[in-house]
């Protein structure tokens, strides 16, 4: 989950969280790709940075050592 005002307001901790910068580096690894390869696709932060080659996520981290929050509205397999 990404750590927002909207997160404080609900009253979500910061642990479990993380910043905006994953969803930037996401954002960005997205629209550097060719358009016919990514037009009309839902995708997840996560997702699309393993597929960038990206292993360590600790620098995303809002509390180093605490493992990810699951999205209120993503459910995994």
């Amino acid at each position: 989950m990404i750590y927002t005002a909207a997160s404080a307001i609900f009253g979500l901790g910061r642990a479990g969280c993380r910043s905006t910068d994953i969803m930037a580096d996401a954002a960005h690894a997205i629209l550097t790709r060719p358009s016919t390869e990514c037009t009309g696709s839902f995708f997840l932060d996560e997702d699309v940075l393993r597929e960038e080659g990206v292993t360590d996520f600790a620098k995303y981290e809002l509390v180093p050592g605490t493992p990810p929050e699951i999205d209120l509205f993503v459910t995994r397999s």
